[in-house]
């Protein structure tokens, strides 16, 4: 893949935002809340935060943060046969996806990519984009100018690869901690209850070296997401674990007040007839991650 002039700027601004965070010894892309979102309990939240310290520390000692490694990673991916394979790719919105995001439109798959805070899901059919559009139309604005929200009522379409964001990564059992405050764990049960992903679909993290963290529930006491990677691709490796347990769906009584009333959740639970028991006292109170919205284009019809 070329390194187009867009993806060298979104690295230089991905480097300049955590030199400046590591800076003010502030842990990368931390929101406010975020932590706070998972699991409440003993030391987790701080440990997540120490976690996070150590991977940012890991990646601009070794330079990875923006280098060829998230790059090659990607492309180390895309040769992979769960991708080739795929008809239907979901990849998260991070920058660090952006050439895997590139790979699946430029090989004609259709892509799926959320917005932060599970807004809305573009559908980005490469047939229906001029090829000179596809570096712009796979990042979050161009989703919005190029691509279709994704239509949860009516869908067909089934996602073959499900690629999904960590800050870190246990190489012994795939256990995880993503970068969008569990909201890509709600987005696979979401997508499970829909079937438009089943217990078959793959699950695949793209990482660097440096994110690889082992024993990482012991290390966090026991925080972690809730969607383990069962695919985990390096630059130069893949490493594959076998009967990762994931949800079959989504716990509704687990939701916070935030989350039941965030519209894809909302028309999720309305198109499977879901009932949500009143929310706990403890559920109700977690703090959330800030998101801003993004509204469907107008004039698009959705998928």
């Amino acid at each position: 893949l070329a390194d187009t002039a867009l993806a060298r700027g979104v690295r230089a601004w991905a480097d300049a935002k955590a030199r400046r965070a590591h800076a003010m010894n502030a842990p990368l892309g931390l929101r406010s809340g975020e932590a706070k979102n998972r699991t409440p309990g003993g030391n987790g939240t701080r440990l997540l935060s120490a976690v996070r310290h150590l991977v940012d520390a890991r990646l601009l000692e070794e330079k990875a943060l923006s280098g060829p490694s998230f790059d090659l990673a990607c492309h180390h991916a895309a040769s992979l046969p769960e991708f080739k394979r795929a008809r239907v790719v979901r990849v998260n919105q991070s920058w660090r996806n952006f050439q895997l995001r590139l790979a699946a439109v430029a090989a004609g798959k259709i892509l799926i990519m959320p917005f932060r805070g599970l807004r809305d899901l573009a559908v980005i059919d490469p047939a229906a984009i001029s090829p000179d559009h596809y570096a712009e139309a796979v990042t979050t604005e161009g989703a919005r100018k190029f691509g279709k929200m994704l239509d949860i009522e009516n869908t067909k379409l089934k996602v073959d690869l499900f690629v999904i964001g960590s800050v870190a990564v246990d190489p012994a059992t795939g256990d995880r901690y993503g970068p969008f405050g569990t909201y890509e764990d709600l987005e696979y049960m979401l997508l499970r209850e829909l079937g438009v992903v089943d217990a078959g679909t793959p699950v695949l993290a793209a990482a660097v070296e440096a994110m690889l963290v082992g024993d990482l529930i012991a290390q966090t006491d026991g925080q972690r997401d809730e969607v383990p990677a069962e695919i985990i691709c390096l630059p130069d490796r893949t490493i594959r674990l076998q009967d990762r347990a994931k949800p079959s769906g989504v716990d509704w009584g687990a939701l916070t007040e935030r989350k039941l009333s965030n519209d894809v959740v909302r028309r999720v639970q309305v198109k499977v007839g879901a009932v949500v028991p009143l929310p706990t006292a403890q559920s109700s109170s977690l703090p959330e991650p800030t998101e801003l919205s993004a509204p469907t284009p107008q004039g698009d019809a959705p998928l």
